[in-house]
């Protein structure tokens, strides 16, 4: 459409247009205007058929009806090109070193950095512009962010300080050197996860927020697997499980040696509800998919919107796609989704067949009511058998790689 317009209006009149829409002119062929130059045209015939085939893509794998929207089947990684002023090596309130882009999205950029007072490696969670406009938002979260740094699990992505002069304001937070589960399973055969592969780091997820619900009584009130990292602490290793009669090896299986990291304890939660009307729909939009009907109906928040979260970031894992897409507002709050099962199916994924018990306790998660849902983060590790495991019942012995 550019390089029609390019073509109609002549470039005095397209200059006058948002250079930020034009972007995507710098890589476009050159057009000869008003010298009957056939170039353009074959630049976009070649290029027709190209974004024609891109488009089919993205459709050729649907074959759920409800939502008439394409199912997310390609992974996205996040952004590493910074859309703000910040840049790499670039140094602020005298102290922090900017060492590169870790992640961006509706609340802000994540740079990685070093702190050169305390001489460590740390995470700065910048604030959307908006929000530091707010000053009743900014005293707010400021409180807030002082109130969760009294979180203090290893399951959990610790929160330090709230920093922020004039012009910038930032959150900062404990480094976890490693990848967030939304990455780690695009890399996977069907983009999907097995049960057991998951299984030690959903026990450790409902470890941090059973501490959270029941100890700090804080909610995280935006589970999913983007806010859950797995740190880069050893490779993986060869566990052997050990017959309990005569000690010698029933069954080798790989296992992650990483441990989980919950991220943005909270922090959604504060910026989300101290924030502008703007604000709030930004942030909202890219976490629909995980809300119960509760939280998305802007009820008071509660422990059991965590435990929808973690149903639907399971049923994610394991599928895919998360329970429901598309029209997500409209349809959370009437519709079921599918089994597991049945959602591999639709979308083509072979696999191990996925246990009953994962089935029942992920169905029981995503309850409409939320007295139908398990009613801690324990419970869910209870019916998935996973407490077992914690106990230290089964015998394992770890072979060095």
């Amino acid at each position: 459409r550019h390089r029609v317009a390019l073509r109609r209006s002549g470039v005095g009149a397209v200059a006058n247009r948002d250079p930020r829409k034009l972007s995507g002119l710098a890589a476009a062929p050159p057009v000869q205007l008003g010298t009957g130059s056939t170039e353009g045209k074959e630049s976009e015939e070649s290029q027709g058929p190209q974004r024609k085939r891109v488009s089919g893509d993205a459709h050729e794998n649907q074959k759920i009806e409800d939502p008439p929207t394409d199912p997310p089947t390609k992974c996205e990684r996040p952004e590493t090109t910074s859309s703000r002023w910040l840049v790499c090596d670039q140094v602020l309130m005298k102290r922090f070193t900017l060492k590169r882009l870790l992640g961006q999205g509706g609340m802000g950029e994540v740079w990685l950095a070093n702190d050169g007072k305390l001489g460590i490696d740390v995470a700065l969670k910048f604030l959307p512009q908006l929000m530091l406009h707010d000053r009743a938002a900014m005293e707010d979260l400021e409180t807030k962010v002082i109130n969760s740094r009294h979180l203090t699990h290893p399951n959990i992505v610790r929160i330090h300080d709230f920093i922020k002069d004039e012009s910038i304001g930032f959150i900062l937070m404990e480094y976890v050197d490693g990848n967030t589960l939304a990455n780690l399973r695009c890399d996977l055969p069907g983009h999907v996860f097995e049960p057991v592969d998951i299984e030690k780091w959903i026990l450790q997820l409902c470890e941090a927020l059973t501490y959270a619900h029941e100890k700090a009584k804080i909610i995280h009130y935006d589970i999913k697997p983007a806010n859950l990292m797995v740190n880069a602490r050893g490779f993986t290793r060869w566990i052997a499980a050990l017959d309990s009669n005569d000690l010698k090896p029933a069954k080798l299986t790989v296992i992650p040696a990483c441990d989980l990291k919950v991220t943005d304890f909270g922090i959604w939660g504060i910026i989300s509800g101290t924030t502008t009307e703007v604000t709030w729909a930004r942030s909202v939009g890219g976490t629909l998919a995980y809300m119960s009907p509760q939280q998305m109906y802007g009820e008071r928040p509660c422990a059991l919107d965590d435990i929808y979260a973690v149903g639907a970031t399971i049923y994610h894992l394991l599928t895919s796609t998360p329970p429901f897409f598309g029209e997500t507002g409209q349809i959370i709050p009437l519709v079921h989704a599918p089994t597991m099962t049945a959602r591999r199916k639709e979308l083509g994924i072979t696999g191990k067949p996925i246990p009953r018990k994962w089935e029942d306790v992920v169905a029981a998660c995503l309850a409409k009511n939320p007295k139908k849902r398990p009613q801690s983060a324990r419970e869910i590790a209870a019916r998935l058998g996973l407490l077992d495991r914690a106990s230290g019942t089964s015998k394992t012995v770890i072979v060095p790689p």
